[in-house]
């Protein structure tokens, strides 16, 4: 009997809060953040709903939606977030403010939240910049992750940000940018790549070490400086590869393929980076033994240099 009850009072309450969505704009505000604090969790997501039907009317609810996001309900947590993003970008203020609360799980929460909102997130950037310095795993992490999401209003702050010395900032910043849709991520390396063919040394290290944290996604970037008429550039190139994917086999055959470049000194970086991938990684003989009996000179010399340069186990 009680759970019938239970169920008509759920009922009503839906009923309720229906009612509220006939009337009109901002004076179904108050009644709505009043439902956002009531027992049943069912009434609270039917409340948060009701305020993101609400658009931008409902932004003296942001400060009761922001305060929902601590409900220990996941349904309840999403109906707000996603509450706060059809409110409108006021709301990214509001989030941005929050990631100074001492709660290390509220800031994880309002980090998430301003990913949600995409591009029309760029108001945050330079908050999530700063959360990426956050002590707490999962804050630093959804800033990331939401830098990502936000995309083409973070590139230039997330390229600044790969050039801080402290390493959690560098990780944060690359996973940002290896998150972003293709066209971004390729964008944002090129900018990487220009760096990394200066000749100033020391930009060209800090470039060098943000492709490193970005990993597999500039492969193929890095693989375009195969073809510049530098040598010096292709031979530095070779030896990034080899940073990026010191133990995937996917990366043998580029190197390989180096092995027939004009110059002497790319021929032998790629003997010395293959030799190094397979003492780590015992699988990058097997790949090599096959090209011992290739129809080219070049690369039988060179895959000989390699499987010297393995050490133990090329034995």
């Amino acid at each position: 009997m009680r759970k019938r009850e239970t169920a008509w009072l759920v009922f009503c309450l839906s009923c309720f809060l229906f009612s509220l969505g006939c009337a009109s704009g901002r004076s179904r505000v108050p009644s709505l953040i009043k439902a956002l604090k009531h027992k049943d969790p069912q009434v609270r997501v039917d409340a948060a709903k009701a305020l993101g039907e609400l658009g931008p009317s409902a932004e003296p609810a942001i400060p009761a939606l922001l305060e929902t996001l601590k409900d220990n309900k996941s349904a309840v947590f999403l109906a707000a977030a996603k509450a706060l993003v059809q409110v409108g970008t006021k709301s990214v203020e509001a989030l941005a403010l929050t990631m100074r609360e001492e709660n290390a799980w509220f800031r994880c929460r309002a980090a998430e939240v301003l990913g949600m909102f995409g591009p029309l997130g760029g108001k945050a950037v330079p908050t999530l910049i700063k959360a990426l310095e956050d002590h707490d795993l999962c804050v630093h992490d959804n800033a990331a992750e939401s830098l990502g999401k936000i995309g083409k209003d973070a590139v230039p702050a997330l390229l600044d940000a790969l050039k801080i010395t402290r390493p959690d900032v560098r990780k944060g910043a690359a996973k940002a940018i290896a998150g972003m849709d293709e066209p971004l991520r390729k964008a944002a390396l090129a900018s990487l790549l220009e760096v990394f063919k200066s000749e100033d040394e020391y930009a060209r290290g800090e470039a060098t070490m943000a492709l490193v944290e970005i990993g597999e996604p500039a492969v193929s970037a890095v693989l375009a400086c195969l073809k510049e008429e530098n040598p010096r550039l292709r031979e530095r190139a070779i030896a990034l590869l080899g940073e990026i994917v010191p133990k995937s086999r996917e990366s043998v055959l580029p190197l390989l393929a180096a092995f027939k470049d004009p110059a002497r000194i790319v021929r032998l970086k790629a003997a010395v980076v293959l030799g190094r991938m397979g003492d780590w990684n015992p699988e990058i003989l097997p790949v090599l033994l096959p090209y011992l009996r290739s129809g080219d000179l070049a690369v039988r010399r060179g895959v000989i240099e390699a499987i010297g340069n393995m050490g133990p186990a090329g034995e």
